[in-house]
């Protein structure tokens, strides 16, 4: 399963009112490889049901680190963006923008099982950051954190 999504590049799905999970490898078998992905660009818009772009752990079976883009729009059900083992990978991120998600509480979902005491989060190509309209947005992620972006021109948030 992991190998049909090796050469996508962009992934924009809009106004589907049922989608509640976006990568969702719960009963795909894990083989110990790990496919990187060229995904590139990820823009979600008006998914009233969406719960999980990444649910459960899919890290074991794909690695998402070419990804630059993600948008995520009108998502009303999306609790947080990433699982902590996809946020440890994205080293060519650029930019994230975050809107009208009311129910997101973190960026990065808290990781029960995470062993380690401070984790860091390397962006070193992040240079716009917007959070809009996410009422409920309480933080990053709720664990003890440092965050690094060396190059972020544009931070935004707006009524979170």
């Amino acid at each position: 399963m992991g190998q049909r999504f090796q050469s996508l590049q962009s992934l924009t799905i809009t106004n589907c009112q049922l989608v509640e999970n976006i990568f969702d490898f719960e009963n795909i078998p894990q083989t110990g490889v790990r496919n990187e992905t060229n995904l590139q660009n990820v823009f979600l818009e008006a998914l009233p049901n969406l719960v999980h772009i990444w649910k459960n752990d899919s890290s074991e079976i794909l690695k998402y680190n070419n990804l630059q883009s993600i948008r995520i729009k009108g998502c009303p059900n999306l609790k947080h963006l990433f699982p902590l083992s996809v946020a440890t990978d994205l080293e060519k991120l650029e930019i994230l923008d975050v809107y009208n998600c009311r129910a997101m509480k973190e960026i990065v979902a808290w990781d029960n099982g995470s062993n380690e005491n401070l984790i860091t989060f390397k962006f070193p190509r992040l240079n716009i950051v917007s959070l809009k309209l996410s009422f409920e947005l309480v933080s990053f992620y709720r664990g003890t954190h440092t965050l690094e972006w060396p190059s972020l021109n544009k931070l935004s948030i707006v009524d979170c």
